[in-house]
């Protein structure tokens, strides 16, 4: 005969685990607990709608891609270009559905900002899509420049991807300052900056100020991404940048510590700000700077850990923003003003 205490023992524990599933299962077993608002961000775009507007010359995407980069800049009847691709995974399941919504069979350049994962990694499953792509622009680094940062930078995996390149036939070509793209409809995309360790201005910098530093440039509006600047080529950009101003800007490096100083973004002067950040990332003090930037100049900011997707248009010759959620653009972190 079964004892009455340990009846009531087996009891206790089969109503903590029932308690345990109905705060942490669904019906099947997923465990939908989130343990971030980094998860909780992109989990949230499983499926992509589009944000494309017909209407417009110029349609601008900030993919959301969790923590990494994807920007989509189609110029009405011209060019369709890609810059970064966010990690392999998160580019498998947000940006190549996202492009497939649009739809879109070909993207006539691919850039990448600069060598580390959260940028180029999504390649691979672009490069293995039913997408074609005319060209890459990639500054491939050394063995031993991507070692010296083997947490953001794996030699092998860009080698994996060279070779899908050549199997697929497209070019790999080194990006350059002074490099000019017509991509159509009075449009171009120019690379202002491209650093590296033998031309670098300021001295030893890491693969963050490697960074393309591209303006677009259409009709009457420019636009300007930046990579994961940092620090150093950003202060000397502060001083000695030339053509910088700019009516949206791509910040920086996710908008965190590091980051180029605000006499930089006082130079651009935009109207706009997008950012690439998680929203918890964004909220933490690792973003003060940003924040406080933007806060002092009232400038709105379109940030994908808030807003998912962003697509900026150029609608009879204005600006236009659709996003994917709706959020206010300013104050996203409930500071006091």
């Amino acid at each position: 005969m079964v004892s009455i205490k340990k009846t009531f023992k087996v009891f206790t524990i089969l109503l903590l685990l029932s308690l345990l599933c109905i705060v942490g299962c669904d019906q099947g077993g997923e465990n939908l607990v989130e343990t971030s608002n980094t998860q909780q961000s992109i989990n949230r775009s499983i499926t992509p709608v589009s944000l494309f507007n017909s209407s417009a010359s110029l349609n601008w995407t900030m993919i959301n891609v969790g923590f990494g980069d994807a920007h989509l800049i189609q110029i009405k009847d011209g060019k369709t270009i890609l810059i970064d691709t966010g990690l392999v995974s998160n580019a498998q399941s947000y940006l190549i559905p996202y492009i497939g919504v649009i739809p879109i069979n070909k993207i006539d350049y691919v850039f990448i900002t600069h060598p580390h994962s959260d940028h180029y990694e999504g390649l691979t499953a672009l490069i293995s899509s039913n997408i074609s792509i005319g060209a890459v622009y990639f500054n491939v680094p050394t063995d031993d420049r991507c070692e010296a940062e083997s947490w953001g930078c794996n030699a092998q995996d860009i080698a994996d991807i060279i070779k899908l390149l050549e199997e697929k036939n497209v070019p790999l070509n080194k990006a350059e300052a002074g490099m000019s793209f017509d991509i159509g409809d009075d449009s171009s995309l120019d690379i202002l900056y491209a650093f590296n360790v033998t031309n670098s201005p300021v001295g030893s910098i890491d693969l963050n100020d490697e960074s393309l530093v591209t303006l677009v440039r259409h009709k009457n509006h420019r636009f300007l991404l930046t990579g994961d600047l940092n620090s150093k080529i950003g202060t000397y950009l502060a001083a000695n940048g030339q053509d910088l101003q700019a009516d949206v800007l791509k910040f920086p490096h996710h908008g965190t510590a590091g980051i180029a100083p605000n006499s930089f973004f006082d130079k651009i002067n935009p109207q706009y700000v997008i950012i690439t950040s998680p929203s918890d990332l964004w909220c933490s003090d690792r973003s003060t700077q940003a924040r406080s930037w933007l806060k002092e100049k009232n400038i709105p900011a379109y940030i994908t850990g808030f807003h998912g997707n962003v697509n900026i248009g150029v609608v009879n010759d204005k600006l236009t923003f659709a996003t994917q959620y709706d959020y206010q653009t300013t104050n996203l972190c409930n500071e006091t003003k």
